[in-house]
This record gives structure tokens, C-alpha cells and sequence, in this order.
């Protein structure tokens, strides 16, 4: 007997530095049957777990951002600003086993993956594409876009590392009674999704660090100099 219900964990940064909220919209649930022996080497098998950190690259905008912030970098004008969607949703797949009298939650598949949305980059309307400070302004945007595609491969690459021994312990929840199945995939649930905020904050913490580095009056005032 089966039955299936889909839905996202859904956890998103974006530029700004705002911090990161969650819903969990749903997830799906398959529901197993099986003797007490079968049941416990069920319960134990290890999860199928892909990470999708794709590489996208930015796009223009026309929609000036709401929430920029920094320093005015020619005149007292901005000239751009680069918007990161740092974040990454969950899908989980958890399989409700019922063995006898030794009932059991585990996640049977985790998909996580990076942002879907794709970087941008807003320029101030009027500035001239041929112009100095149309260049050096991408140059500058662009040093943000790579910062954030190198927190995406470090985030990914620490995924694909740690997270599989992490779940090996992590992985399924003994329940007393099937009434209990929901408990314990919210439980499996919030653990799983501590430790992967807790490594994606690490590594975006990084780039936020190097993101104000570029950010500073010192900085914008270096860029001024370079176009008389």
C-alpha cells in the first residue's frame, strides 16, 4: 500500500544579506509494509541523495533593485548593483515502514539544490555602453557574480562530501505506532535541514565577508579614479 504527496523545503538568501526562512510546503511519503526482518534492514538502507549546484550565469535587468545598499560610486550616483539568490531548497522522499511491532521512518531519496534563479545585474539607465564607467561597473558586478558562483561550488562540493556520512546516522527514526510517523519525519526533517544551513551559512559567510571587501568608500573611490 502506497501513497504519494509532493512538496519543497524552500530556503532562500538574497543580496542584502537578509536572513534565510523556510517553508516546508510538503513532501512525499511512500508508505511500506513488510516482516519484522525485512522491515529493520529496510529501515537502515542508505538514501539516494543528489546535489544540483548548477552554475548560472547572470542576467540584465531593467528593475532597479529595492533593497540596494553601499556607497555611491561616481557623482553620487550608482551606477549598478549585482543581486545573488544564495539559498537552496530540500525534496525529500520518506518511507513510512510498518515491520510488526518495530515501525520505522526513513528518508528514502533527498535532492538538494542550489538557487534556481539566475544572478542580475541592474545598471544605472543612461549609461553609456561604450563608455568607462559602463565597463568598469560590470567588471565590478561581475566580481560579485563570481564570488557567488564560487560559494555555489564550495557549497556543493562540501555537500558531496559530508552529507552522505552525516545521513548515514541521521537517516530513519524508530516510532511506537504509526500515529507517530509524522513526528518523526518532522524530526528527521529538521535535523537534516540544520546541518545543511548550517554549511551553507559557513560558506556564505565567506562571500559576504569578500562581497563587503569590494563594498567599501576605500574601493568605489579607486574605481572613481579610474575613469577621468
Amino acid at each position: 500500500m502506497k501513497y504519494t504527496v509532493i512538496a519543497i523545503m524552500l530556503v532562500t538568501f538574497f543580496s542584502g544579506y537578509s536572513p534565510a526562512k523556510a517553508d516546508v510546503l510538503d513532501y512525499i511519503v511512500d508508505l511500506v509494509s513488510s516482516d519484522n526482518q525485512s522491515g529493520v534492514w529496510q529501515c537502515r538502507k542508505p538514501p539516494v541523495i543528489s546535489i544540483k549546484t548548477p552554475i548560472l550565469d547572470p542576467v540584465f535587468t531593467h528593475q532597479r533593485p529595492a533593497n540596494i545598499r553601499g556607497f555611491s560610486q561616481t557623482n553620487g550616483v550608482l551606477q549598478g548593483s549585482a543581486s545573488m539568490p544564495y539559498g537552496y531548497n530540500i525534496l525529500y522522499t520518506f518511507e513510512r515502514i510498518q515491520s510488526g511491532n518495530s515501525n520505522c521512518v526513513r528518508i528514502k531519496e533527498l535532492v538538494l539544490r542550489s538557487s534556481f534563479e539566475n544572478p542580475s545585474i541592474w545598471l544605472r539607465p543612461g549609461l553609456d555602453r561604450s563608455s568607462c564607467a559602463y565597463r568598469v561597473t560590470v567588471e565590478h558586478e561581475m566580481d560579485h557574480i563570481e564570488n557567488f558562483h564560487d560559494h555555489i561550488e564550495r557549497f556543493g562540493n562540501r555537500m558531496r562530501k559530508d552529507l552522505p556520512d552525516f545521513m548515514q546516522a541521521e537517516n530513519f527514526r524508530a516510532v511506537s505506532s504509526a500515529r507517530n510517523f509524522p513526528a518523526a519525519e518532522r524530526y528527521l526533517e529538521q535535523r537534516i535541514k540544520a546541518y545543511i544551513e548550517q554549511q551553507h551559512t559557513a560558506s556564505y559567510q565567506i562571500s559576504r565577508t569578500i562581497d563587503r571587501s569590494m563594498d567599501t568608500p576605500e574601493e568605489y573611490r579607486r574605481l572613481s579614479r579610474m575613469c577621468p
